[in-house]
């Protein structure tokens, strides 16, 4: 995929009538995009994992109070429906049907994630299940903590998202801004015999819009959803809508 953006990339370089700087925006842009999809796809499947663990953590305290033993409920809970930890799933099953201890299948279990709730609830899960304590209990505890956390930070995403909307807009009404200069301001005063450089101007407020797209839609994905990852998509699709309105203004 990379390879085929970058030959998108080369193309569009070579065959569409475009600026210096509208033909090296196009080879960052096809470079980039595979890169910036892959980093937004993985950290939400890590966002998934994460969900989908604490709803596994609640359905397996859930059967540990029916009676279950700890390998049976969690041989049952795994056959839910966990997309995005099905393989970590069944990767724990298959070392708990080796006959490996609870404690031991968990920890390595813990070491293949790579999100931080995750590792520490695994460590807890560890620990209680090797120092004998009554894993129910520790569980339900873990499960409520986990389930709280979660709810506070669908909250705060909730509220911040209109501060992503707020970034579209102040971006959009800035490039408005630009759009009317080069195309109703630059004109008239080129009309009234005033000296206007209107490619200069062109080039410059385009490096400025491209520029302040980038950093508007990084901060966007900050504020929005907490990953710098997330903001290249907006960035992205900032950059990409300044750089259609400037190639629109061409013709």
């Amino acid at each position: 995929m990379q390879l085929i953006s970058i030959f998108a990339g080369i193309f569009a370089f070579l065959a569409l009538p475009l600026s210096f700087d509208q033909r090296i925006y196009l080879l960052v842009l096809f470079s980039a995009l595979p890169v910036s999809l892959k980093l937004y796809l993985d950290n939400s499947n890590l966002r998934r994992k994460e969900d989908e663990f604490t709803t596994f953590l609640r359905d397996l305290t859930l059967n540990i109070r029916t009676g279950m033993s700890i390998t049976k409920a969690i041989e049952v809970t795994a056959k839910g429906n966990y997309r995005a930890l099905r393989r970590d799933l069944e990767s724990l099953m298959k070392n708990l049907h080796l006959g490996m201890p609870v404690e031991r299948a968990f920890e390595i279990f813990g070491k293949e994630q790579k999100t931080g709730n995750i590792k520490r609830s695994v460590s807890v899960i560890s620990i209680a299940s090797r120092s004998g304590g009554r894993i129910g209990e520790v569980l339900s505890l873990l499960t409520s903590e986990l389930l709280r956390v979660r709810a506070n930070r669908a909250e705060m995403e909730a509220s911040l998202h209109v501060y992503t909307a707020s970034l579209y807009v102040i971006y959009f009404t800035f490039l408005g801004i630009v759009i009317l200069s080069l195309t109703k301001l630059l004109p008239a005063m080129a009309s009234a015999d005033i000296k206007v450089d209107l490619p200069y101007y062109t080039q410059l407020l385009f490096r400025s819009s491209m520029i302040i797209a980038v950093f508007s839609g990084l901060i966007a994905g900050k504020m929005g959803h907490g990953s710098i990852y997330k903001g290249s998509i907006h960035a992205l699709v900032m950059s990409l809508i300044c750089f259609i309105s400037f190639f629109v203004l061409q013709f």
